[in-house]
């Protein structure tokens, strides 16, 4: 666990691809978790409507679940890494960087790791849920500007090291993704995962953080968690640190109750 820390850390320093000759065993995808909803009555092809609006008497409907893409490398480690993404994006984030650098699942592919990058439910490849949703266009692009801390828009932090081309600016925001989802099936997602591939290493960000402290609670599987700027801790009663000042650390007394993840 402390050398795959090591890397991951190195990782944040390398500025080009030695990702290039990976030798791939074996790759694919597949949605992992989700229930599946099933109308009254009968089917009867006869009746359709159209494709926007379906007489639904007898059919079904799966949803709610989370989506991998997995790569196992030739003389893989036997111990897979799986990796959760934050708010307001999905694995893409993993899998490459705005200025098309490889990202951390693939650096990590090339030391040997088989990797397992989800998109969580409601969330890109997820995105088919139970919930009812309007999915607006609202402008949001200098506040997670902010958020990230690159800057306070247009002026960027000091000695940032995100690229500041307008390019890469602009793939960055295009990498997010609308929010679906209630949060609520994060963890069973992720509970979903243990059980379908065994032991395994969580790697998470952001809003992604709590989740896998969670599913590293209730799942043997979990053998360890490396957590990025997670957005959320598990701490004893006694132990609840004072709120930070900021957009995302300084509300005092806000919470979910544990037992809904239970």
């Amino acid at each position: 666990m402390k050398k795959l820390i090591t890397l991951i850390v190195s990782a944040m320093a390398i500025t080009s691809s030695f990702a290039e000759g990976i030798v791939i065993k074996k790759q694919g995808q597949f949605p992992v978790g989700g229930t599946t909803i099933q109308r009254e009555g009968t089917f009867n092809p006869d009746t359709f409507v159209g494709w926007a609006e379906q007489d639904q008497a007898g059919q079904s409907y799966r949803c709610d679940h989370a989506f991998a893409r997995y790569q196992i490398p030739a003389n893989a480690k036997n111990m897979p890494l799986v990796f959760v993404h934050g708010y307001g994006g999905d694995g893409v984030c993993w899998e490459t960087t705005p200025d098309d650098r490889p990202g951390f699942a693939t650096l990590l592919l090339a030391e040997g790791y088989p990797t397992y990058v989800l998109d969580l439910p409601g969330r890109g490849h997820a995105s088919r849920t139970s919930s009812t949703v309007t999915v607006e266009p609202v402008a949001d692009e200098m506040f997670w500007f902010d958020i990230w801390r690159m800057g306070i828009w247009p002026e960027w932090n000091e000695g940032i090291q995100f690229p500041k081309d307008s390019l890469s600016v602009s793939n960055f925001f295009r990498q997010m993704v609308p929010d679906l989802s209630n949060h609520q099936l994060d963890v069973p997602a992720l509970d979903a995962m243990a059980k379908k591939i065994g032991n395994q290493v969580l790697v998470t960000h952001s809003a992604g953080g709590f989740p896998g402290w969670m599913a590293a609670m209730r799942n043997p599987e979990v053998k360890g968690v490396v957590a990025l700027e997670p957005g959320g801790y598990v701490f004893p009663d006694s132990e609840i640190p004072a709120p930070l000042p900021g957009l995302t650390g300084g509300l005092k007394g806000v919470g979910v109750p544990m037992e809904q993840f239970m």
